[in-house]
């Protein structure tokens, strides 16, 4: 049984209907297609040619870092969950196809219903903002939700704030709220932009070029002085 990590602050009261979102890991996936025919978490990157990888190696790097937990990690955590926490309720899952085909038949039986897909399909929308669901779960696989930009865009209009949880693959669980989203958009750009790297290197070739000039300049005077009669 995979625990969570549950604030005492947060109530999972009353919810009879939820909704499960599950989603890879996504760094650049256009770029990806373009480059490998599949996204990196598809791909198999030892079997590229060496110029596919040099191409896709930030992408790796990410994914890498990113350390995304498997669908039956995140499902089996999600199962045991809500199964303490809200054990009569019906649930339906939205999950990625690629996902989806990994799942064994055991697990297909937990949820209610099954949407295939890698963005909500107008249906599931309707009934989202139909309030069909007490709560809505997303499953990250890895720690801040890289690449689910849009359907969080899809739901924010669509559904308030305390119906919506986040459970991460480090096991911890937080209400998706407005400081989430900043906290995560934040982490997000900084992992993907390189930032806080590029800003590193920049201090350290700033710092080198300092300390160059000043022993340039010193080395230059103690050499006057030498040649001085």
């Amino acid at each position: 049984m995979h625990n969570l990590e549950i604030p005492q602050n947060i109530s999972f009261t009353g919810i009879h209907h939820a909704l499960c979102i599950l989603q890879p890991v996504r760094i650049h996936p256009a770029l990806e297609k373009l480059i490998g025919g599949k996204p990196i978490h598809e791909l198999n990157f030892f079997s590229l040619s060496r110029f596919q990888q040099i191409l896709l190696l930030k992408s790796r790097k990410h994914l890498l870092a990113a350390n995304p937990r498997s669908a039956m990690y995140m499902l089996t955590t999600a199962h045991n969950f809500l199964e303490g926490k809200a054990p009569s309720a019906s649930i339906d899952l939205l999950i990625d196809p690629e996902f989806e085909k990994e799942l064994p038949d055991f697990i297909k039986k937990w949820p209610q219903n099954i949407w295939v897909g890698n963005k909500i399909p107008d249906a599931l929308h309707t009934e989202i903002r139909n309030k069909k669901y007490d709560g809505i779960f997303l499953l990250y696989t890895d720690a801040i939700g890289l690449g689910w930009r849009k359907i969080e865009g899809q739901l924010s209009p669509a559904v308030s704030d305390k119906k919506v949880w986040v459970i991460n693959g480090r096991r911890r669980i937080f209400l998706y709220n407005n400081d989430a989203r900043f906290t995560l958009g934040l982490r997000r750009f900084l992992d993907i932009s390189c930032i806080v790297e590029i800003l590193l290197i920049l201090g350290i070739i700033t710092v080198a070029i300092i300390t160059a000039a000043y022993d340039l300049f010193t080395h230059g005077k103690s050499k006057i002085r030498e040649e001085s009669p």
